[in-house]
């Protein structure tokens, strides 16, 4: 059981590196709706978070010190978004606040689950190693497809 754990969240950690820079390529960001976050890497997050990072920081394992200014910064920007209702804001293409908001704060979410996830995954040699080479595999595909 303990192998199918571990191996589940390498393959979810791998597919997330390989696919963050893949699935942000313009012509996939258009066929999934547009979206500016990778919608196909957000889904091997969503599993990171799930089977790994929530039952490590529940059992006291904490996030490192590095993150702690990330952290403040994105409590700085949620009060901030949320006081922004209390203004009056023009509207930009005539979207609603809450929409803009809302999906600044998804993005700032995801890039913050990221960065936490990513820096207590990459704890030893072998594991920066590992995700340079899928960072290079990856990085070469988009580059292949930039000249094309």
């Amino acid at each position: 059981m303990k192998r199918l754990y571990l191996l589940a969240a390498q393959g979810s950690w791998d597919a997330l590196v390989f696919f963050l820079p893949l699935t942000s390529l313009p012509l996939l960001s258009r066929v999934m709706g547009g979206t500016d976050v990778a919608p196909l890497s957000m889904v091997f997050l969503a599993i990171l978070i799930l089977i790994w990072f929530l039952p490590r920081f529940l059992r006291g394992a904490g996030v490192p010190i590095q993150s702690v200014p990330l952290i403040i910064f994105a409590l700085a920007a949620v009060v901030s978004s949320l006081l922004a209702f209390f203004q009056v804001v023009p509207s930009f293409k005539n979207e609603g606040l809450w929409k803009n908001e809302f999906s600044s704060l998804v993005s700032l979410g995801i890039g913050v689950c990221f960065y936490l996830v990513a820096s207590l995954w990459i704890s030893d040699e072998a594991k920066l190693k590992r995700f340079f080479r899928i960072v290079n595999l990856s990085g070469g595909l988009a580059l292949l497809y930039a000249m094309v």
